[in-house]
């Protein structure tokens, strides 16, 4: 009988999957397409349609897959340009951001720009696109296109690990984070997140509950390099544990 009902709930859970990626997909080509004139006439009109497109997202998880989110301790961040230092274990966190800052910049691989739709949205917006396989001049590129952003007064947001890790596991912590926050001289918020649990890297699932963003107190500039890195990382890790806990 609980091998029965375990399946039943699988199969229910992959078709409220299929349906939301399908309603998805669907919404974002709508949406995007829609919105292409905005790219050249206003980018606060075009990030107002990238929040549109997240609001409807969230709907869409919580009315097809059951998965709520909350924003927790937004109080920590400044009224003020920052960098937000977050956790990456799924695409939602990609997505919330335009929710929880007016203009982030968000920090991403150079490949995505290329994508249709949504790389030309990403370039409109003028996002910080690495060319990660010219290492040293990566992070030139990193730091000029940064200093632009903050100086138009947009927050950063990097993922210091550089790719979505599954749940419960840690990677690298590059020096990207580390050269931003000494050559931008602002404050890093730090940014936990569960959201590998309900939206996995891989594979079409999504579970039931609640996804959490927390944002924790503000880091402020002074710190060297390795005590920078050692602070995050703890941060960011002890706190994105308790959350799957």
């Amino acid at each position: 009988m609980v091998k029965c009902t375990s399946s039943t709930l699988n199969l229910e859970i992959l078709l409220r999957s299929i349906a939301f990626s399908i309603a998805f997909y669907g919404w974002s080509l709508v949406i995007l397409t829609l919105s292409l004139p905005f790219l050249i006439i206003s980018r606060t009109i075009t990030f107002e349609c990238g929040r549109l497109w997240v609001r409807v997202t969230c709907w869409l998880l919580r009315e097809i897959c059951h998965i709520r989110h909350q924003l927790v301790n937004r109080h920590y961040i400044p009224n003020r340009q920052v960098i937000f230092a977050s956790k990456h274990q799924s695409a939602w966190e990609t997505l919330t951001f335009l929710l929880a800052s007016a203009q982030p910049a968000f920090v991403l691989k150079r490949e995505l720009l290329w994508v249709p739709l949504f790389g030309w949205f990403m370039w409109g917006l003028r996002m910080i696109a690495i060319n990660r396989k010219a290492k040293r001049r990566s992070m030139q590129q990193l730091l000029e296109q940064a200093e632009k952003r903050i100086r138009q007064g947009r927050s950063i947001v990097i993922f210091p690990e550089g790719t979505r890790m599954p749940v419960g596991q840690t990677g690298t912590y590059h020096n990207g984070i580390s050269a931003l926050y000494q050559h931008l001289n602002v404050p890093i918020v730090p940014v936990a997140l569960n959201s590998g649990r309900h939206w996995p890297k891989k594979g079409i699932f999504k579970y039931p509950g609640q996804i959490i963003m927390e944002f924790l107190p503000p880091i402020q500039p002074g710190l060297d390099k390795e005590t920078l890195i050692a602070t995050l990382r703890q941060q960011i890790e002890d706190k994105s544990k308790r959350l799957l806990d």
